[in-house]
């Protein structure tokens, strides 16, 4: 279930560099099975019933509060809109490194992403 990938996925805690750097590494990447369930199934949620998106909508959200708590940002609308950008990049880039057939690619994809974030976005 929906559930039980997000029990078991090791989803990122926050967006501090570390973190970043686990969920932007090429063992995070390969581990389809216990990987990030929303990478995994995003394209396909759309397909879903309404439970189940809503199950991957929650684990969304909380996901963006989680990393709103991390990031730097005058206030809190400047913290949430780091989180939402930081989160979008982190997962975007483990779909695209995921799908592409050039592992120099999809190696770069995750360590480009993961510099920039750490520039762009330093943590708290």
């Amino acid at each position: 279930t929906l559930a039980e990938l997000k029990a078991a996925s090791g989803a990122v805690e926050n967006g501090s560099p570390p973190q970043i750097e686990r969920y932007l590494s090429p063992e995070h990447r390969d581990n389809f099975a216990s990987g990030c369930p929303l990478a995994a199934l995003a394209a396909d949620t759309i397909r879903q019933s309404e439970p189940a998106r809503s199950e991957m909508t929650a684990g969304l959200k909380q996901q963006i509060v989680n990393l709103s708590k991390t990031v730097n940002g005058e206030d809190d609308a400047a913290r949430h809109r780091a989180a939402v950008g930081s989160w979008s990049a982190m997962v975007g880039a483990v779909i695209l490194a995921r799908m592409t057939s050039d592992p120099a690619l999809s190696d770069e994809i995750l360590r480009e992403t993961a510099a920039w974030l750490q520039e762009k976005a330093p943590q708290a």
